[in-house]
């Protein structure tokens, strides 16, 4: 408690500001104006003006010289410095003139200056030239790099008739104002053996030589038999020959171009251009024809067979046109191909067709045979219906039985879901439920419509099937090695056709996590199943409880205490700071709206704060408040002097030493409280 009794003395004296006054006449009320000047990036000029306060006490400026720089009406508060900023362009005699009045009523006009010298001297960023500097007249020269001042300052590079100078950017000073100047460059369009400046700079400063692009050969591949590929080798020229190697019909063929002298080839692939033309081969025609029947249907009183001409083109290694005289169909077949054509139903006498293909002289006789008519199927019996059967607890499927042979094809359909279930075989496994079985005669036979096909039929499901649930288990709550708890469980059997929940939650896990306490875990039978005896429902009690307690943590306690002070008028009118201060106990940390603090008084702006107490480890806790909210309010008008003395000087105040011992009394008293209650 003394640490505290004493942070809070402490806190007063900072504010109230305990120390010997010494009073003093007033000296002029003025203005102390000073600039100074300096460059910018863009080689211009800030000049910074400070305006300094001589008083203890609000100003306002009443009359300006430069009135976009400090505007009448400005006010400088007590002491205070104002600084201002005035950019110009080049070095210049700057004055400011400023006419002021303080809140007692005195005035006064401060004027300050700069002069021309001392404004410092600008050095500019400079850019490096790469240029190509005459070393032997217009024959020759050499690349070097200077900064842009060594190309335009007088006797520079711009000054030699034959240097070769890019064009730059670059900063000068033009009647006292720096300005960025563009240089046009120098020799870039002129002609050096043939070749302008610009080339000869970009080429490293020397003369490149002359290029020519040579002219690619034409070249046409083999890509159909009995033909031969070819090359167009260019003409040779003034500037360039060309060479070409191969029979210029199949195979490999090289052309090669060499440049005459002083031409240099460009856009030429090292070693020339080598093409393969390929092989010659000869064409094969080699087209066959065949037909193909499909099963045999019933046409009007006739049976009749469908008819599908195959045309293989496969041994050909060139496209061949089919056509089927005295019919519509005509068919090119690309090299290498089959394709089956679908010509007219054939009837049961059979036919001939005649069928020709391009470069082929003879043509195909196709001779359709005669056949006899399909075969009459048997109209099949009712199909048969088995409902679903419960054996064992397990409910199994129904079935649908039907008269199975190969002059029929059945299909039954699901009418509630659309799905088409095939049969294979006399009985078809099916789920309880309505469905559609239809007849059809399969391929080369007849089926005569009886009138009753197709039908629709229900299989039934069979009664509920019995399922005996099994009883749930449970472990108990248990403390884990690392001195964690873990919860108890219940654990579930999962039986066919049982539906266990809890609190009318359905469990779908087998193990379920719970807390301790007592539950109540009922089972249900699906649909479809029923429990032994038809009883609705099994309900199993079973109890969570603890099986080992884990050991809990321990705690030192700690306490934890903060105040604050407002804001309070001085006796020479100034004003101390509000302060917060906190109870410096050992293992407690304070913030102040989450800043961490270190020291026991902390001065604050007016406003409201939020100081909150944390301990320095998880050993120890804070008992009683750990967070207060304090308001921290402003000094009312000091202007006046604030707390006023009319007595001698060289003495403290005596209404400031008045409220010094009383907050000092204060401090005291509830120093004293806090130490009676903790004792």
């Amino acid at each position: 408690m003394k640490k505290k009794l004493l942070a809070m003395v402490s806190a007063v004296a900072i504010a109230l500001g305990m120390v010997a006054v010494t009073a003093t006449s007033a000296s002029a009320h003025h203005n102390t104006i000073s600039a100074t000047a300096a460059c910018t990036t863009d080689l211009t000029y800030e000049v910074t003006w400070k305006i300094v306060n001589s008083e203890n006490m609000e100003e306002t400026i009443t009359s300006s010289s430069n009135t976009a720089l400090v505007p009448e009406g400005t006010k400088i508060a007590p002491k205070a410095t104002l600084t201002v900023v005035q950019k110009v362009d080049s070095k210049q005699d700057l004055s400011l003139e400023l006419g002021a009045t303080w809140t007692n009523g005195n005035q006064n006009t401060s004027k300050g200056d700069i002069k021309t010298n001392a404004f410092p001297k600008c050095n500019p960023q400079h850019t490096e030239v790469t240029l190509c500097h005459a070393n032997n007249g217009v024959k020759g020269w050499v690349e070097i790099t200077v900064d842009d001042d060594a190309v335009v300052k007088p006797n520079g590079h711009n000054s030699h008739d034959d240097d070769i100078i890019p064009s730059f950017t670059y900063w000068a000073e033009v009647e006292g104002v720096w300005k960025q100047l563009t240089y046009p460059g120098k020799n870039l369009d002129t002609v050096y053996d043939g070749k302008t400046g610009a080339q000869v700079l970009a080429a490293g400063c020397t003369t490149p030589p002359q290029t020519v692009t040579p002219v690619v050969p034409t070249v046409t591949v083999i890509d159909q038999c009995g033909e031969y590929g070819s090359i167009v080798v260019p003409a040779d020229t003034a500037m360039i020959d060309y060479t070409h190697v191969g029979n210029g019909q199949t195979g490999i063929n090289t052309v090669t171009a060499v440049a005459k002298a002083p031409y240099v080839l460009t856009g030429y692939p090292e070693g020339g251009w080598s093409f393969d033309l390929g092989q010659f081969y000869e064409c094969v025609t080699d087209p066959k024809v065949s037909f193909e029947l499909g099963a045999c249907y019933p046409n009007g009183e006739f049976s009749s067979k469908n008819l599908y001409f195959v045309f293989d083109n496969s041994g050909s290694n060139v496209p061949v046109t089919f056509t089927v005289l005295d019919t519509d169909i005509s068919v090119e077949v690309a090299a290498g191909e089959t394709a089956e054509i679908e010509g007219t139903p054939i009837w049961q006498n059979g036919g001939e067709y005649t069928v020709t293909a391009s470069g082929v002289d003879e043509p195909f006789i196709i001779t359709i045979p005669a056949f006899e008519g399909c075969q009459v199927a048997e109209v099949p019996a009712e199909p048969g219906v088995h409902p679903e059967v419960c054996v064992d607890g397990v409910t199994t499927d129904g079935a649908i039985t039907v008269d199975f042979n190969p002059s029929v094809v059945y299909t039954i359909t699901d009418v509630d879901t659309n799905e088409v279930i095939p049969v294979t075989g006399a009985t078809t496994p099916v789920a309880a439920g309505t469905y559609v079985v239809s007849v059809e005669a399969a391929p080369g036979y007849v089926l005569e419509d009886d009138g009753q096909w197709p039908y629709t039929v229900t299989v039934e499901s069979d009664e509920a099937c019995e399922t005996t649930p099994v009883a749930p288990t449970v472990t108990n709550q248990t403390c884990s090695p690392e001195n964690e708890i873990e919860s108890g469980t219940l654990t579930i059997t999962p039986v066919e056709g049982v539906v266990y929940s809890l609190n009318g939650e359905v469990l779908t896990e087998v193990t379920t996590e719970l807390a301790i306490g007592q539950y109540d875990v009922v089972a249900t039978a699906a649909e479809g199943y029923e429990l032994p005896g038809g009883v609705e429902q099994i309900v199993y009690p079973v109890t969570i409880s603890v099986e080992e307690e884990c050991e809990l943590p321990t705690f030192a306690e700690v306490e934890a205490d903060a105040s604050a002070t407002d804001e309070l008028c001085l006796s020479d009118g100034s004003v101390a700071s509000g302060t917060i201060v906190v109870d410096e106990e050992e293992h407690v940390l304070y913030s102040i709206d989450g800043e961490l603090v270190s020291d026991a008084v902390t001065e604050v702006e007016p406003g409201t704060y939020t100081v909150t107490a944390t301990t320095d480890s998880a050993e120890y806790i804070i008992i009683g408040d750990d967070e207060w909210e304090f308001t921290v309010a402003a000094a009312d008008d000091c202007a006046d002097g604030g707390l006023a003395s009319t007595g001698p000087e060289n003495v403290l105040p005596f209404a400031g030493l008045s409220a010094l011992l009383l907050l000092v009394g204060a401090a005291f008293i509830v120093g004293r409280r806090r130490v009676s209650e903790e004792s």
